[in-house]
């Protein structure tokens, strides 16, 4: 939309207000309006693009990572709350699966449970 000034405003000389035709004020307050709408959703667009990004990144980090993972320092942290079953069953079944998959942890807890703690 193209400024209304030659309708409304000084005149071409600059010098006195020439009358303004009907509508033009409202045409003029309209394109003020769109104007900053498009300059708010502007400086909002980069925040907001950015903060998608990070929960969608958040989002693929939580999701791609296996339920069974569980590292050595975790297992080997809980062997005793393990052996004496104080885990609820979801840690439970993740360090059991641990340790069917992890030779070193299962050394250390069988060490454990034959009394020769190896720390």
């Amino acid at each position: 939309m193209t400024r209304p000034r030659a309708e409304c405003g000084m005149d071409d000389d600059g010098g006195l207000w020439a009358d303004c035709p009907a509508g033009a004020l409202v045409a003029m307050v309209q394109a003020s309006r769109t104007a900053r709408r498009q300059r708010h959703i502007g400086r909002m667009a980069g925040p907001t693009i950015g903060l998608l990004l990070v929960l969608l990144w958040t989002g693929f980090v939580i999701t791609r990572s296996p339920v069974d993972q569980i590292s050595c320092a975790d297992v080997i942290d809980r062997f005793f709350e393990f052996s004496d079953n104080q885990l609820d069953s979801e840690l439970s079944g993740r360090i059991s699966l641990h340790l069917d998959k992890c030779p070193e942890c299962r050394h250390r807890y069988a060490m454990l449970l034959s009394g020769e703690d190896s720390r």
